[in-house]
């Protein structure tokens, strides 16, 4: 027993008990006796007597709510900040808890923010905590992490999916809390905030304390109306009602009201900290105005809350600002010049407000400025000069904007006096140009510096690689050229993450070069690494993410990789010439990894795999053999494959029964599996260009996840923090897609095979499908009728080159999204329906089919809807009609011609003569050339 089991000790003697003891402490002694302190408080206490312990529940619920709260520290800790974290010592008791916890330097802002949102996350998914007792040795084998082993060595307590460790068993349950709202959630909301019980603010508790000098209502979940009674806190400094929205479930976001008013602001006089982050002030006109009356003001939060416009002020009242933030809110304005006038403004957040135009030269004022976030808006024009005169800027974020130009000098400007302070510059996603300076080896303290996405040139400066504090380095889809040695990256001793992908650049390092870095990612496409398989990743114990897509590599994938590449979740070796075989097993130990070795020259057969491989691509390689080793997994072991991709290969046999227990694409012979119908989850299935015969399987009617108009399952192929497109050919109808869109394809392709048979018309069930491609097989019978209920997301039909016959459906008039039609070179007969989709199409869509007519083909139908071509007789019948009306019109008018010339030479001499002359000269001359 501990302190947190006992509360109170009572002495039975038959009915009534002979004393009441209060415990107050547990120590334990003298080997494993546990020894209780306490107050007599009722009788007295007699050696020998039976004691029955009770307990407290509300105490002991506070301590199981501390307790399980450490639990989420260790775990959240280890997840957000590094693994090595650990916990020193935790102090629970029933008003607080204390952790302290091992790390080389103190937490920053942002970073217990984002400790404070993961641990807001998981108490929200209202999680049981599971307890386990069992030997030591088991709880090691389920990797419980042990803070305590010797202490608690037989019980395991698991948050699912957020941490399992060894720990006593006094913790809170799901269970515990079933007297109150929303179980464990609520019961840490009211743990969190007592005094309000996570209801709605009441405005009778505004009116006392007026005395007060701090109120943190933060994150204390209340909703209803903000009480105009916080006005009446006339002495207060601090006042934050931050972060009051929350989902009560996954579909209900509960919030504080609207507010219409902030009137009651300017009662505040002594207002220094104002934090109404997420608290919805749309409707609230006066916002500014009423702020502008807080002479005192020092700090202004008011990220996310709804605002879009900037009420005119005759006057700034509110000069003393040193933390500015009004994010995520959607002004959709250029920049108030009134920004530019906080001479002592250390913090300026405009992030994510839609601003546009210009940043004003006048922002060289803002001389105290430490921070500059001006990310995701749609400010354009050139970066001022004048930001040179921020000597005490320590981080620069203007990403994704629209600034342009070339920034060589503005660069070389920052280097001024900024060098020893300038920690992080984010200038991604703008339309920069220029050259990297030299001066880059001046800013000592730089740990972070994002350049992606722009135009910028010319070869990487060799003093890149004296920042020894960099820890990312971000350069990728630029213009960069040239080669990097191994003096750009020598002192880069801190770089975790190297991203430089989309550049003319290639690597010169000798064999024998070991990096003094450790990366988690290394992000190289497209550089120029080969033909030998880079050594120097030997060293690199740490990656998570690889990307060596397209870096001319020729060589054999050493042995030693495999070991290294063990913790990636995302692996690309494809567009190379790699050759040589896959070790049998591809083992790796990340939650879920993603494999792309596509367009390579690898050989043999296919390897096993880690049930934690997600997705593979060993498409256009040469394996050869069966693929039951890859999809069917050892007993006891689970598949959670989502996606492959093994087309052009040398792959035969049949396609084994384990197929249904795993989503993918495959490329075989023989007859379509039935097996394929018990995807619930398949949405992309492209099995063109291969040996398939027989007919389509009715039950692919079975395909749920592309069988609903809402299509939102299915594999994300690609899908990890990439922004790039994917291409989607399917047979004559390109388009890209991105790396979310492509999560919504839907597409049946078995084109170019030996099907035959009728079109089933359970296909026209999949009303989820976009794409349609059955051509260039040997399908007969008629169109289905309903097909036209596939009209809302149909996107491409391909039925060419078969032998289908009959009309075409009356429904097809229907496919309102219809973009790609190819109904060619079949025996399709009647006149193309009536309606705005099927007359765009062109000709082609619909040649070789003898007996279709209308528009947009020139034949025209005739009464029953069949074409007026003409037949064979009747075409006969015209040309002989034709040939006697000419012969009939010829005759006459030879008579008439002769006449008319024989009647000139009769009454016109000058015109015999000459005639007659003319014929004596022919005849002359042609003698003369007999002679």
């Amino acid at each position: 027993m501990t302190h947190f089991d006992v509360e109170k000790c009572v002495l039975e003697n038959g009915v009534k008990p002979k004393a009441i003891v209060e415990i107050k402490d547990v120590e334990k002694s003298l080997g494993n006796i546990f020894v209780h302190k306490g107050t007599i408080r009722e009788g007295v206490l007699e050696v020998g007597a039976v004691v029955e312990a009770e307990v407290d529940a509300k105490l002991r619920q506070h301590a199981k709510v501390h307790r399980a709260t450490t639990h989420l520290l260790q775990a959240t800790l280890k997840s957000i900040i590094a693994k090595e974290t650990s916990q020193a010592v935790s102090l629970v008791v029933f008003e607080h808890l204390r952790f302290d916890f091992n790390f080389h330097k103190p937490l920053k802002d942002n970073e217990i923010v984002e400790i404070e949102g993961m641990i807001n996350k998981w108490i929200g998914h209202t999680t049981d905590l599971q307890t386990k007792v069992m030997p030591l040795t088991d709880a090691k084998r389920v990797r419980a992490t042990a803070m305590f082993a010797e202490k608690y060595s037989e019980c395991v307590v698991e948050v699912p999916s957020v941490s399992m460790e060894l720990g006593g068993r006094t913790h809170v349950k799901a269970e515990d809390v079933t007297d109150r709202p929303d179980n464990l959630l609520e019961e840490l909301r009211m743990m969190r905030n007592e005094m309000y019980k996570a209801s709605a603010m009441s405005s009778k508790a505004f009116s006392i304390g007026t005395n007060d000098k701090y109120l943190n209502l933060s994150r204390a979940f209340f909703s209803g109306k903000l009480p105009r009674q916080l006005g009446n806190l006339s002495k207060l400094r601090h006042l934050d009602l931050s972060e009051n929205r929350f989902y009560k479930d996954l579909d209900h976001l509960v919030s504080l009201d609207e507010v219409d008013n902030l009137q009651w602001l300017s009662n505040l006089s002594h207002l220094e900290h104002l934090d109404l982050s997420k608290v919805n002030l749309s409707k609230a006109s006066n916002w500014l105005q009423a702020i502008n009356r807080l002479p005192s003001l020092l700090e202004l939060h008011l990220s996310d809350c709804e605002l879009s416009h900037f009420p005119s002020l005759p006057y700034l009242n509110f000069t003393s600002l040193v933390v500015l933030d009004i994010s995520m809110n959607n002004f959709n304005s250029s920049l108030p010049n009134w920004l530019y006038t906080f001479h002592r403004l250390k913090d300026l957040n405009l992030a994510y407000c839609k601003f546009h135009g210009t940043i004003s030269s006048s922002i060289g004022n803002l001389t105290s400025l430490t921070r500059l976030n001006m990310e995701y808006n749609d400010l354009e024009g050139e970066i001022p000069k004048t930001l040179g005169n921020l000597c005490l800027l320590e981080v620069i974020g203007l990403q994704m904007n629209k600034f342009g130009g070339d920034v060589t000098e503005i660069l070389a400007s920052l280097f001024h006096c900024l060098p020893a302070r300038l920690e992080s510059i984010q200038l991604n996603g703008n339309q920069l140009s220029g050259l990297l300076p030299h001066q880059l080896a001046y800013l000592t303290n730089l740990k972070y510096l994002d350049l992606s996405d722009n135009a910028f040139s010319g070869p990487i400066p060799d003093s890149l690689g004296r920042l020894s504090k960099l820890e990312v380095l971000r350069i990728f889809r630029n213009s960069f050229e040239g080669v990097v040695t191994e003096t750009h990256l020598a002192n880069l001793t801190s770089l975790g993450v190297l991203e430089a992908n989309s550049n003319s650049l290639a690597l010169n390092v000798s064999p024998n070069w070991i990096p003094k870095f450790q990366l988690t990612e290394a992000h190289l496409n497209s550089w120029k690494l080969g033909p030998k398989f880079p050594a120097w990743l030997l060293t690199q114990n740490s990656l998570m993410w690889l990307d060596l897509a397209n870096v001319n590599i020729s060589d054999k994938i050493p042995t030693w990789f495999w070991n290294v590449s063990s913790g990636l979740s995302w692996l690309d070796l494809s567009n190379n010439q790699i050759k040589g075989k896959l070790p049998s097993m591809l083992k790796f130990h990340s939650f879920s990894t993603q494999i792309f070795l596509g367009s390579n020259h690898l050989s043999g057969s296919l390897p096993r795999l880690s049930s934690n491989v997600i997705e593979l691509d060993l498409s256009n390689n040469h394996f050869s053999g069966n693929i039951s080793f890859l999809l069917c997994n050892l007993p006891n072991e689970t598949n959670n494959l989502q996606g492959v991709d093994l087309s052009e290969n040398l792959l035969s046999g049949e396609i084994p029964q384990c197929l249904m227990y795993a989503p993918f694409l495959a490329m075989f012979h023989g007859e379509i599996p039935r097996e394929l119908c018990h995807l619930a989850s398949l949405q992309t299935l492209d099995i063109g260009d291969n040996k398939l015969s027989g007919t389509i399987p009715v039950c692919f009617s079975n395909l749920s996840a592309v069988a609903t108009k809402n299509t939102y399952r299915g594999f994300p192929l690609g899908s990890g923090n990439l922004e790039e497109t994917t291409q989607l050919a399917p047979k004559g109808f390109g388009r890209e897609y991105s790396s979310n869109l492509l999560q919504l394809v839907t597409m049946l392709d078995l084109s170019e095979k030996s099907l035959s048979g009728e079109i089933p018309y359970e296909l026209t069930r999949l009303l989820g499908l976009r794409f349609l491609i059955l051509s260039r097989n040997c399908f007969t019978g008629n169109i289905p009728e309903e097909i036209g209920a596939m009209g809302l997301l149909l996107e491409s039909l391909d039925l060419s080159r078969n032998q289908i016959t009959g009309v075409i459906p009356q429904s097809m008039s229907n496919l309102t999204s219809l973009s790609y039609l190819d109904l060619s070179y079949n025996k399709l007969s009647g006149k193309i329906p009536t309606g705005s989709q099927l007359q765009r199409f062109t000709e082609s869509s619909y040649v070789s089919n003898d007996g279709l007519c209308g528009p947009p083909l020139k034949e025209i139908c005739g009464r029953e809807g069949s074409s007026d071509t003409p037949t064979t007789e009747d075409q006969d019948g015209d040309e002989n009609a034709t040939m006697e009306l000419f012969y009939l019109a010829v005759a006459p008018g030879f008579v008439l011609g002769l006449a008319g010339f024989c009647a000139v030479l009769v009454f016109m001499d000058s015109w015999k003569i000459a005639y007659f002359r003319f014929i004596e000269d022919t005849k002359d001359r042609l003698l003369a050339c007999f002679h």
